[in-house]
């Protein structure tokens, strides 16, 4: 595991992407659309949180 806990913002992007499928279905597209950008925010922020403790482990098994 790395240094950041990234299961509670995949959960949440996930939730979002369901909510916006639900939305988009009851013909709420715009609402639907928000959604799915602040999914996306989520998602871009997992890639460099991710990314970030992925240096930082490699960084760690370097110095070893």
């Amino acid at each position: 595991m790395g240094i950041f806990d990234l299961k509670p913002l995949k959960v949440r992007a996930n939730d979002l992407l369901a909510r916006a499928r639900e939305a988009h279905e009851k013909g709420q597209i715009a609402f639907a659309e928000q959604l799915r950008a602040q999914a996306r925010k989520y998602f871009k922020e997992l890639t460099v949180m991710g990314d970030r403790s992925d240096d930082k482990s490699h960084k760690g098994e370097k110095a070893s």
